[in-house]
């Protein structure tokens, strides 16, 4: 493919945008397509113009330059479709088609054989047909031979050199851009986890939304309609409707369309519609046709409803659908927990994106947290779960790929099965958002992995490491609330004592990687000499900074103490203070005998 170069916008501001940054953009975009990536939706154009601009730049784009960035691309795509959208379709029918060649085990012979016929095929359903035509394209404008290149390659195990350089462009950005999300700046990032949640939307809200999914219900109602009437064979093959009712409704549909012509007055069409169906077996049949219409309809709404949540949060949706029975779990002792907690701390993207819809600042999740149309249409008030979970990730897929009419042709299938995990899904990714938002085990445990995150943030923005356990127990003492307000007695007791133990182990795990790193001296978190830091001799004896679980009459309390190898035992641990005389770091006595701890797996020290 050839680097694209379009001509600069004169409407854009230079200050914003450059002319050499929009052209090394629109380089990484053909990257993309070089390696495959499938891109059609404007969604994931914006995305992809907005990860450059951060790696090139180095800055988060504004507002203001994300709808430049959202222009550039949709006049390109628009002017000069070949340069992306084509190649984004064919990506789309090489990644569909390669999934079908390996489903059918064919080797290099068969593909050169019945290759092109299965692409052709592809191409011919009315799914690719719609969406082509949905984007302005006809079918003549793919070049089906890119895509049996593209899947003989795959097959025979090869990538051709462009690709190559393609792709090791893109792992740089893309290693640049990790870079950069990992050193976002301290306070940035703090203040961001310390947000609270969104609000509910307000009555003017409310009533916005009512009033544009109605309009929405209206307009797909209608569409559905006219498929029906179009396709009532089908419907009295599947036994949906009987052949009477169909014949009736075909001659419902004349009248109503000589009425509209003007070749009969609407009075005269009342009378013709009351012979041909009248009292109760209009009633029936109405009842009848509104149930297989409304199915259809308020499906395909919460379909395309589900497809406003921003792309940014695929993986957490990713996440969510991939540990299902997790997130459904009623209490939190159906689950070990270790493995969900460790797969969401080496996935900090996800996990940072399940913060965000757990705090509602997606517009959609918003909508769905507050059950608005189209959700209180097909989920009843108090129903938050769902028993039986049906569902794959590559629901997430579906989301960002599929078209309205295909959706309706998928609603519309003669096989109940399509019909029905199709409506299942939704249903399910409903249900597990709800889930991460309303009071559950799961939504409990992704606060407590936010508190950890904040504590972290709160410790690694300062090298006094007093300084910054006076911050984060300052934290649990008075934010707690203002971060998840509806947080009861019990469940702040709960998270304050968790949140104690997670200031003792991030310290600990921030003081030996700074120790790690060779950073002795960062370790001093007072003036040497004081008995409540540590010199740099005690750093050298390995003595360290911790909090010791102690009982006491109002029950467990953390202690601060100085904590040093005990030499007559190697591997154990003891308390320690600095003697006022020598200055010597010594052992704590109790009844004449040391007083040994161990570090439990919170990263708490417990009294043996």
């Amino acid at each position: 493919m050839e680097e694209p170069q379009p001509s600069q916008d004169p409407s854009l501001e230079p200050s914003l945008i450059s002319e050499e940054l929009r052209n090394q953009l629109l380089i990484l975009i053909a990257d993309r397509m070089n390696t495959g990536q499938v891109m059609i939706a404007e969604a994931h154009f914006l995305k992809a113009m907005v990860e450059g601009y951060q790696a090139l730049s180095g800055n988060f784009p504004s507002q203001e330059i994300k709808k430049q960035l959202g222009k550039i691309i949709a006049e390109v795509n628009k002017e000069n479709p070949e340069t992306f959208v084509i190649p984004g379709i064919e990506n789309w029918i090489t990644q569909s088609v390669a999934g079908i060649v390996q489903k059918k085990k064919w080797g290099i012979t068969e593909l050169q054989e019945q290759g092109q016929g299965l692409i052709r095929d592809f191409v011919r359903q009315d799914k690719v047909r719609n969406l082509i035509a949905q984007l302005g394209l006809t079918a003549n404008q793919l070049n089906i031979r890119n895509s049996m290149r593209a899947i003989t390659n795959r097959v025979a195990g090869k990538q051709d050199p462009e690709q190559k350089r393609s792709a090791a462009r893109l792992a740089q950005v893309m290693a640049t851009l990790k870079s950069q999300e990992s050193q976002t700046a301290g306070p940035a990032a703090l203040n961001r986890l310390l947000a609270g949640p969104a609000s509910e939307p307000d009555e003017q809200e409310v009533a916005s939304r009512t009033q544009e999914q109605k309009k929405v219900q209206a307009r797909l109602r209608q569409g559905q309609m006219e498929h029906l009437i179009q396709n009532l064979d089908t419907y009295v093959k599947e036994g949906k409707i009987e052949a009477e009712d169909a014949e009736r409704l075909r001659n419902l549909k004349k009248v109503e369309d000589g009425v509209k012509k003007g070749k009969m007055t609407a009075e005269n069409g009342s009378k013709i519609r009351n012979s041909i169906l009248s009292g109760t077996a209009r009633d029936r049949l109405e009842r009848k046709v509104r149930d297989e219409v409304d199915y259809v309809v308020v499906y395909r709404q919460m379909f395309e409803a589900l497809q406003r949540i921003d792309p940014k949060y695929d993986d957490g949706l990713r996440f969510l659908i991939g540990h299902k029975e997790v997130v459904n779990v009623e209490t939190r002792e159906e689950v070990d927990w270790k493995e969900t907690t460790e797969a969401l701390i080496e996935n900090l993207e996800a996990l940072n994106q399940l913060i965000g819809m757990m705090d509602r600042q997606d517009a959609e999740v918003r909508m769905i947290a507050a059950r608005l149309p189209p959700y209180s249409h097909v989920v009843r008030r108090g129903q938050d779960r769902v028993e039986n979970l049906v569902i794959e990730e590559s629901f997430v897929e579906d989301l960002r790929q599929k078209q309205g009419e295909e959706i309706t042709a998928m609603l519309n299938d003669p096989d109940k099965k399509v019909r029905a995990l199709l409506a299942a899904a939704m249903l399910s990714l409903n249900a597990l958002i709800n889930r991460l938002i309303k009071s559950t085990p799961f939504r409990k445990e992704i606060r407590i992995l936010k508190i950890n995150l904040i504590v972290e943030e709160f410790f690694r923005s300062t090298e006094n490491v007093e300084e910054a356990r006076e911050k984060a127990q300052e934290f649990l003492r008075s934010r707690l609330h203002s971060l998840f307000p509806d947080l009861n007695p019990e469940e702040t007791q709960e998270l304050q004592q968790r949140g104690a133990e997670l200031i003792e182990a991030v310290e600990q795990k921030v003081l030996a990687e700074r120790k790690a790193a060779g950073g002795g001296e960062k370790t001093v978190v007072s003036t040497e000499g004081s008995d409540d830091g540590l010199s740099e001799k005690e750093v050298e004896q390995g003595v360290q900074l911790g909090r010791v679980a102690m009982r006491t009459p109002a029950g467990v309390r953390l202690r601060p103490y100085k904590i040093m190898p005990d030499q007559e035992e190697p591997g154990k641990f003891i308390l320690a203070r600095r003697d006022p005389e020598s200055g010597e770091t010594v052992p704590v006595l109790r009844g004449g005998r040391k007083r040994q701890v161990t570090r439990n797996r919170e990263g708490v020290w417990e009294l043996d």
